[in-house]
């Protein structure tokens, strides 16, 4: 009988690989074990039929006529974890539009999504077969599991669940209610340990050395973010997109980029203090004559170039402020402000949070101040109303008064 040679087609153990040469993984082609979509090995004729398409990739590439290779090529298997991957969040290269679960999160949140696939289907699962060329149906909870320990041990605990969190919306996504490739989810149960939660506010104490040092280094821009967050509550990006004209009647209107949501915060006296002084440095720089805060656009402005912050900009001029004002005081007390080292840009949305726990606020009027849901804020005012004793104080003097009240004496 005729020996039948095929290119690239490999047999290891009795097992087929397509295993392409030097230059072609060069070129970005990776070898791969020859699998049905239940991750079971081929025989011989479906092999040699795997490694033929597999082959014609090539050519059709080669064909192509250009040096530049296209990052992800045509899958010979349409229900790998890579070709989800591009169902989901899309694939231009291959005229594939994104999902509209993928399509509705915010931009920074596809970026970050794209970033955390792009790392799973790249991950090996098994020598160096990555989760991207594997069928969705061969993937096993134990699978991921054991990749999220390497996450865990290289990357850290949140990325680690992050990262998974991002991989189980994928397979969400190929279930029978949408693509029909899976009927459980393998990344739904892997009863992961959850990251303990940031419980961080600053002080009013640090908020005033924050400040005071943040305009004392002329990055007054860094110090008018801080005072717009910590009285809004809102996020960073949200902060540095606020435009003048969303200042109107004695409110401060935003509409979230994470999550959509629209709010309407009235002015606090020291936030009002703080825009006046925005409108003053701008007419004094700019030379105008009309003080109209309207006509400035971003509030948030870079003194370097006079435009508005990029947020990895904005990140390290935060922390070049931060680490000024976790110095030795003036007077020499040494370590007196090193607390404020440990302090993030976010956790100003945590204090504003707090600080309106503690003027008795109720879940319903945090949430139309920081645009959380009410789920959600039940849940993190769980971890709040923890952090200051006088939470605690508050509750005790309201249930004394009551048993007063009632006549109850134990």
């Amino acid at each position: 009988m005729a020996t039948i040679r095929v290119p690239y087609l490999a047999w290891r153990d009795g097992r087929p690989r397509w295993v392409p040469g030097p230059r072609l993984r060069a070129k970005g082609f990776k070898g791969r074990d020859l699998k049905d979509e239940q991750g079971r090995w081929l025989g011989l004729e479906a092999a040699i039929d795997a490694a033929r398409a597999l082959n014609a990739e090539v050519e059709a590439w080669r064909e192509q006529g250009t040096p530049r290779f296209r990052e992800r090529l045509p899958r010979s298997n349409p229900h790998s974890c890579r070709a989800l991957m591009d169902r989901y969040v899309g694939n231009t290269a291959l005229g594939i539009k994104p999902s509209p679960a993928f399509a509705q999160l915010a931009p920074k949140t596809r970026k970050d999504y794209e970033s955390k696939l792009g790392i799973f289907v790249a991950a090996t699962i098994d020598d160096d077969t990555t989760f991207g060329d594997y069928p969705v149906t061969a993937i096993k909870p134990n699978h991921l599991y054991k990749w999220w320990e390497e996450l865990y041990r290289e990357r850290g605990h949140t990325m680690a669940n992050g990262t998974i969190a991002v991989v189980r919306a994928m397979f969400s996504y190929a279930l029978p209610q949408r693509l029909n490739w899976l009927e459980h989810n393998p990344a739904s149960r892997l009863r992961l340990p959850g990251v303990a939660p940031r419980l961080v506010v600053w002080t009013p104490s640090e908020i005033d050395r924050f400040i005071a040092v943040a305009d004392g280094m002329g990055l007054h821009s860094v110090a008018d973010a801080f005072v717009i967050a910590l009285h809004t509550g809102q996020r960073r990006a949200d902060v540095l997109e606020l435009r003048a004209d969303r200042i109107a009647n004695g409110r401060a209107r935003f509409r979230q980029g994470k999550t959509g949501a629209r709010v309407s915060v009235p002015l606090t006296p020291p936030l009002e203090q703080r825009l006046a002084e925005i409108r003053a440095r701008r007419l004094a720089a700019t030379g105008a004559t009309i003080a109209d805060l309207t006509k400035i656009s971003h509030l948030v402005i870079a003194e370097t170039t006079g435009e508005p912050y990029k947020g990895d900009w904005f990140t390290a001029k935060f922390a070049e402020a931060r680490a000024a004002a976790a110095g030795d005081d003036e007077d020499g007390e040494e370590g007196a402000h090193k607390a404020i080292a440990a302090k993030q840009f976010l956790d100003l949305r945590d204090t504003a949070v707090t600080r309106l726990a503690l003027a008795n606020c109720s879940l319903q009027e945090i949430c139309a101040i920081t645009g959380h849901t009410l789920e959600s804020a039940t849940r993190i005012m769980r971890h709040y109303m923890a952090i200051d004793d006088r939470m605690a104080d508050s509750a005790i003097e309201k249930l004394k008064a009551w048993m007063a009240e009632e006549g109850i004496a134990v």
